[in-house]
């Protein structure tokens, strides 16, 4: 219902944020104002999915590449956690150029947020493209990968891995499954 009110563009450049609040950010008066300094508001439109979910939809003339949708979901990032103190998470994936791609980017975001919030925890901006293997477990079912738990690694309790190990854990799926680089990151 709220698209209908919006006025796209003929062969414009589409691209969406997909904003998580911590709190409703319907509470916080200032979200807008921040949104709307950040952000193009004659080429940006604002659509409430529910208290604690935003999307930016940006309807723009000149091509929107993934660096600038990353720039702009850090700077939003930095400025609402630092000026409104909510905590965020923010999905984005490429731009499309067709209206009929919306729908099947917003399922990509939504993904994106599922998947970040569980193997990259203590990062906050989440590309699609960036899930790799995230993205192909989440797909399979719930009882094939306690099946290969089970016999890859019989006789451990999964609620009982402390702290130090999850974050090992954490680690190695942010790093790709990179054995090197989650060491050296560890080290570090």
């Amino acid at each position: 219902a709220q698209l209908e009110n919006c006025h796209f563009r003929t062969g414009a450049c589409l691209g969406l944020l997909l904003l998580h609040f911590n709190k409703p950010y319907t509470d916080n008066s200032d979200i807008m104002a921040i949104l709307r300094e950040i952000t193009e508001p004659s080429s940006t439109f604002y659509l409430d999915m529910n208290d604690h979910d935003l999307v930016l939809l940006f309807n723009s003339e000149e091509v929107l590449s993934t660096e600038s949708l990353r720039k702009t979901a850090a700077q939003l990032l930095d400025t609402i956690t630092a000026e409104a103190m909510l905590t965020i998470r923010i999905a984005y994936d490429r731009a499309v150029e067709n209206l009929s791609d919306l729908p099947a980017t917003y399922q990509n975001l939504l993904l994106s947020m599922k998947i970040g919030s569980i193997f990259l925890s203590s990062d906050n901006i989440y590309y699609y493209r960036n899930l790799g293997l995230g993205k192909l477990l989440s797909r399979l079912p719930r009882e094939a990968c306690l099946d290969y738990l089970e016999e890859s690694l019989p006789g451990v309790d999964f609620s009982e891995i402390d702290e130090e190990t999850g974050h090992t854990i954490r680690t190695f799926f942010a790093s790709g499954l990179n054995i090197a680089e989650t060491a050296r990151i560890l080290y570090l």
